[in-house]
């Protein structure tokens, strides 16, 4: 089955919903959304807005600011309560994803998932703590 841009990136924003289900947030997603935010998630105690991007090469963030500048734009000058955040989710394609805050004069990195191969993931939370988790194969080596 070949998938479209359009499939690949629905795809990626039902698994997110999923996740944030799960941590108990109630979640909207815009349907063929090309406004500010893909999905509202809200909780008991805060909101988040989440714009969804999917690339399929791994970007620096300069780059993550010029690609996706319009919708970084929309984002950043949407006033909100102050139990609102609003953030950009960069897919990198087959193997995890980049979180930015998106304040209202610029964008900061927030997390990075990133599967390096189907027995380690590889993790940065800020602030900044390095997490490498390491699974054994069947014969009991561990890849990286």
């Amino acid at each position: 089955m070949s998938y479209t841009n359009y499939t690949r990136g629905v795809n990626i924003e039902y698994r997110l919903k999923k996740e944030f289900e799960s941590k108990g947030y109630y979640v909207m997603r815009s349907a063929g959304s090309h406004g500010m935010a893909d999905l509202v998630c809200v909780n008991a105690t805060e909101m988040q807005l989440i714009q969804i991007k999917r690339t399929k090469k791994a970007l620096p963030i300069n780059f993550v600011n010029g690609m996706f500048e319009k919708d970084i734009t929309l984002l950043s000058r949407l006033d909100v309560p102050a139990n609102c955040s609003k953030f950009l989710y960069v897919y990198l394609d087959r193997h995890g994803y980049s979180i930015y805050k998106i304040h209202k004069d610029r964008i900061e990195l927030m997390w990075i998932y990133l599967r390096l191969n189907k027995y380690a993931v590889f993790k940065l939370k800020k602030p900044y703590t390095i997490l490498v988790y390491l699974r054994l194969n069947k014969s009991g080596s561990i890849y990286i």
